[in-house]
């Protein structure tokens, strides 16, 4: 990802930050899992870890609109971080292109995290998989995709769906 996206990921000692404000649901995640998985790497080796950490879902001008929490990849941005590092990142009062958590929130999510038990298993907060995405407003098992159910034709029938609802101007 870092060939097709330079700007993707940026790190140095008071920030590190993925920038997914040009792609879509899939590559967000992507991204935003390799990063956390990173940070998490980071963490476990004793290094130091950034003052800010930071992801950016909207530039620019949109920075300022109270809107740009309401874009797509700004709640799927939001959402996925919640999932996986709840109550750490959010969106500060004066930039809302961006979902932020600072050092000492940061320090206590990774390690209240359980080490994995497999000592082959890199330690990772996220798991990549080559399985499909779920549509927006669904939440999948992981058991089911790990196990390698996913492909099964019955599949679909185990998503578990959750009401979502949206704005809109008419």
């Amino acid at each position: 990802m870092r060939e097709l996206f330079p700007e993707l990921f940026r790190k140095n000692k008071l920030v590190a930050f993925v920038d997914v404000h040009r792609m879509w649901q899939g590559g967000a995640y992507t991204a935003m899992s390799v990063w956390l998985n990173n940070l998490y790497e980071i963490f476990l080796n004793g290094e130091d870890l950034p003052h800010l950490a930071t992801v950016v879902v909207v530039r620019e001008k949109m920075e300022k609109s109270s809107i740009s929490q309401e874009l797509p990849i700004a709640k799927a941005a939001y959402t996925f971080l919640q999932d996986n590092m709840p109550a750490s990142f959010s969106f500060p009062k004066w930039n809302n292109g961006r979902i932020l958590c600072q050092r000492p929130q940061l320090k206590r999510i990774l390690s209240s995290i359980e080490p994995s038990t497999e000592g082959s298993e890199r330690n990772n907060i996220t798991t990549l998989s080559n399985s499909p995405f779920p549509p927006p407003g669904t939440k999948t098992s992981s058991s089911a995709v790990n196990s390698g159910r996913h492909n099964d034709a019955s599949f679909d029938e185990r998503i578990r769906t959750r009401p979502e609802f949206l704005t809109s101007t008419v």
